[in-house]
């Protein structure tokens, strides 16, 4: 029988693979664990409207796998969590 802690572990991490499971989700992890960025700096990167990156990053600042910070007018965002960033290295390791 597993204990609660290894079960608590197993459902931590089926969530973040649940946020992590949409596709810009991902690149917006991994391109956070190079550097902090700007919602309009990803966006630019990402090729996608502000506004959906920013849905993006709601999701996972609400799950925990994101931080933010405002600095003036501006928010940064990045990475906040060690699970969701062990799979993102374990994924993309060249990339990041």
């Amino acid at each position: 029988m597993m204990n609660e802690e290894k079960q608590k572990k197993i459902e931590e991490t089926a969530a973040i693979l649940h946020v992590l499971g949409h596709p810009d989700r991902l690149r917006i992890l991994v391109c956070l664990l190079r550097e902090e960025c700007y919602v309009k700096d990803l966006a630019d990167k990402m090729g996608l409207p502000q506004s959906t990156v920013s849905q993006h990053l709601r999701v996972m600042t609400d799950r925990g796998i994101l931080e933010s910070e405002r600095r003036g007018v501006k928010v940064c965002y990045k990475s906040a969590n060690p699970i969701a960033e062990e799979i993102a290295k374990m994924l993309f390791a060249d990339c990041i």
